[in-house]
């Protein structure tokens, strides 16, 4: 069965010339609609530009109510971060500036230790997975150089290895 449209700025030659302007899921809701308006149904439309039946009838219903722009704005209905950009950029400041051993009782953060940041000082808790995908939000990588102890001599370091050359 054909799908009927109110709207008619548009025929589906036009959108699909208008699609090939356009990226990702946006050209597949122009195609879905340029194909309905060539008569197919709702399945064989969305099928064909590799939607779900269910999306069909939504994206359909969004480009008879706002047009080619409704298309091409789909709103964020997740629910928001825990961590807010301001405290996520404190966090990052905190880390890049490194561990204090006076302050902070460690050598070099850990995932853990950024944990027990976000749970003293603001009261949120995450879990080390939900840490770990902060951490890459705000692009720190895990791996780091191993930390060097303050209290470490390294003339004495140097020392040391020269009593106990193998070779």
């Amino acid at each position: 069965m054909a799908v009927f449209f109110f709207r008619t700025e548009y025929s589906a030659r036009q959108l699909r010339q208008l699609a090939k302007q356009e990226k990702g899921r946006v050209m597949q809701r122009f195609l879905m609609i340029a194909n309905m308006l060539d008569g197919m149904d709702h399945d064989t439309a969305a099928h064909a530009a590799g939607l779900g039946r269910t999306s069909a009838y939504k994206w359909h219903n969004i480009y008879e109510e706002e047009g080619i722009d409704g298309l091409r704005h789909s709103g964020y209905s997740g629910r928001d971060r825990r961590v807010s950009d301001e405290i996520a950029q404190k966090i990052k400041e905190r880390v890049v500036a490194g561990a204090s051993l006076e302050q902070d009782n460690i050598i070099a953060f850990r995932a853990h230790d950024v944990r027990k940041i976000l749970k003293n000082d603001y009261d949120i808790d995450l879990s080390l997975s939900s840490v770990y995908r902060l951490l890459h939000r705000l692009k720190l990588s895990w791996l780091v150089p191993r930390p060097q102890h303050p209290g470490s001599d390294a003339q004495a370091q140097q020392q040391f290895r020269k009593l106990f050359t193998y070779n």
